[in-house]
């Protein structure tokens, strides 16, 4: 078997094991016009640091991110060099993503250091691309700018509740969250007792959140190279009656008459200290519903 069949048949093994991904997606190009921290945090999730730093590097992710930074504040202030490869750069950008999330601090108005951090391994990641990159891997990421806009048209005969609520999730994807606040005139975005959020004046569901522990754990989170994504979503109760239920009922019916949902997504444990727990990815269509798992896939209008 050639080198390159070798990568991808450990990358086929890993997958039985959860992981996403391709070694061509080390190769995605961070695009330029990303400005927002949200859209850096996305790119840098389109490549899995961790598996990639395991199998190809034969170490972990966090020391290739500490050793990245630590040659980098070695270097004189002036040159603007990391001595470092695209791989490194690329699993750096991973780790000091999680770092991030983790510490709570993936908000750019609150963090202004978070975002110059990412923007600078951005640079040096695009500039160590246009060196390595081999010619039939070079594909440029796309994280676009939402296109969901015109909801109000798109889907008229929801209720004006339900589309202000939609339009909160295109507003604010990207933002971190302890828990949304209602809206103005009492419209409320999820419950704390339901993972499926489903309004008794509503036969569909409004939103879900993608929890990390519990008997309803939440499945794979899938980047791809465009910036999209797609999460394998738990449904709700386990057993013969599951079909019957009633959120399970809403999120059929939203993926019969194609109407978008919004998606929090868990980042931090309910009892970490981490400030802001939740990320507002934005809207999703159900797509299928395959054994105990709802597929999911961002919806851009």
């Amino acid at each position: 078997m050639s080198a390159s069949g070798r990568l991808w048949d450990l990358y086929r093994r890993q997958a039985e094991f959860g992981v996403a991904y391709t070694p061509d997606d080390l190769w995605v190009r961070p695009d330029p016009s990303m400005s927002t921290l949200a859209d850096m945090h996305r790119y840098a999730l389109t490549f899995d640091g961790n598996a990639y730093a395991r199998l190809f590097l034969g170490t972990e992710c966090a020391a290739v991110g500490n050793a990245v930074w630590e040659r980098r504040r070695t270097q004189p202030v002036a040159t603007g060099r990391w001595d470092a490869t695209y791989a490194d750069l690329r699993c750096a950008l991973f780790w000091t993503q999680r770092c991030q999330c983790w510490a709570g601090e993936a908000n750019e108005a609150q963090e202004p250091a978070s975002s110059r951090d990412m923007r600078m391994l951005l640079e040096a990641a695009g500039q160590a691309w246009e060196k390595e990159c081999p010619d039939g891997l070079r594909v440029t990421a796309q994280v676009a700018a939402d296109s969901s806009g015109g909801l109000g048209a798109q889907l008229h005969w929801l209720s004006d509740d339900h589309r202000r609520a939609l339009e909160w999730f295109v507003g604010n994807k990207g933002r971190y969250v302890t828990w949304p606040d209602e809206l103005p005139g009492g419209i409320r975005l999820a419950s704390r007792a339901q993972r499926i959020y489903e309004p008794a004046s509503s036969e569909y569901a409004f939103s879900i959140r993608s929890v990390l522990k519990g008997p309803h754990a939440d499945g794979l989170w899938r980047s791809r190279v465009d910036g999209s994504w797609t999460l394998e979503y738990c449904q709700e109760g386990h057993g013969d009656d599951i079909r019957a239920l009633s959120a399970n009922r809403a999120l059929v019916r939203c993926a019969e008459d194609r109407v978008p949902i919004g998606v929090f997504v868990q980042q931090a444990p309910d009892d970490s200290r981490v400030r802001l727990p939740y990320e507002v990815a934005g809207l999703a269509l159900v797509r299928d519903w395959v054994g105990e798992r709802f597929v999911l896939d961002e919806y851009r209008g």
